[in-house]
């Protein structure tokens, strides 16, 4: 008693029992479960290609917001130049896991290129939940 702060569990986040919750920084990174690094890219790489290329296997994500698949090229920070780095995010798991067999150690334009799983924080890691009651039903 006497320590006041209401029912619900207290403390940061307490009491928001389901719904989407942000990993804390602290939270050690695990391997994506539908997003893949691309190592040794061709500096030159685009993404219309690399989403023609690696497509091949199955669907990549479409953003949200600006409904262009989910492939993201590094550049270096202080010269803005590309790193030949890149992640893909697949719509599942069965995607991703044909992307790293498929592509694994294979030939890009004339450079060997190595696919892993991306490294992401642990809420970033798996497939969104499918909303729930959503349309298809009802006949």
């Amino acid at each position: 008693r006497g320590r006041g702060g209401g029912g619900f569990g207290g403390g940061r986040g307490g009491g928001r029992r389901g719904g989407f919750q942000r990993s804390g920084p602290e939270e050690p990174r695990v391997s994506s479960e539908v997003q893949v690094f691309v190592e040794g890219l061709p500096l030159h790489a685009k993404i219309p290609e690399l989403v023609q290329y690696f497509s091949s296997v199955g669907t990549i994500k479409s953003d949200r917001e600006t409904k262009k698949p989910r492939v993201w090229l590094y550049h270096d920070k202080t010269t803005g130049q590309p790193t030949g780095e890149c992640t893909i995010t697949y719509n599942d798991n069965q995607t991703q896991q044909a992307a790293l067999q498929t592509y694994n150690n294979q030939m890009y334009q004339g450079h060997p290129i190595r696919v892993t799983p991306s490294i992401v924080k642990p809420h970033m890691a798996k497939p969104p939940p499918k909303p729930i009651g959503g349309g298809g039903r009802g006949r």
